[in-house]
């Protein structure tokens, strides 16, 4: 069942699909993106991070800009959890963009953390670009 979520939950993250990942998520979930003070909970204000946010623009290291989002996960674990790296398209390959820390509840995501470091790629043994 993990391995079912966490492949529904990527392939839906790289399409860009909210439904079916705000479908995924307990009705209380947090997202939030340590080093930035900022957070999102509940399925409806998570709604709003992805549509608004994550999924409409991309970010460029430093700030959200307009242009083609285009990112691949590739799992891992973090501390004995479901996490994701995720890599963000930059004009010819996937560079490092955020370790997604999932906590789970049941069937359900009950909570996200993604670390907006990605020097932090190194330490899980992952590239600096995927192809």
């Amino acid at each position: 069942e993990v391995r079912e979520l966490a492949e529904r939950y990527a392939d839906a993250w790289e399409r860009g699909d909210v439904d079916d990942i705000v479908s995924m998520l307990a009705e209380d979930v947090v997202i939030a993106m340590p080093p930035m003070a900022t957070w999102f909970a509940g399925r409806d204000g998570v709604a709003t991070f992805l549509s608004d946010f994550a999924f409409a623009q991309r970010w460029s290291g430093e700030r959200f800009e307009a242009g083609e989002r285009r990112v691949r996960l590739v799992p891992v674990r973090a501390s004995g959890q479901l996490a994701f790296a995720t890599y963000r398209w930059d004009g010819g390959a996937f560079r490092p963009q955020a370790i997604q820390v999932l906590t789970l509840r049941g069937r359900e995501v009950a909570d996200i953390t993604g670390f907006v470091e990605p020097g932090a790629f190194a330490a899980f043994g992952l590239p600096d670009e995927l192809a």
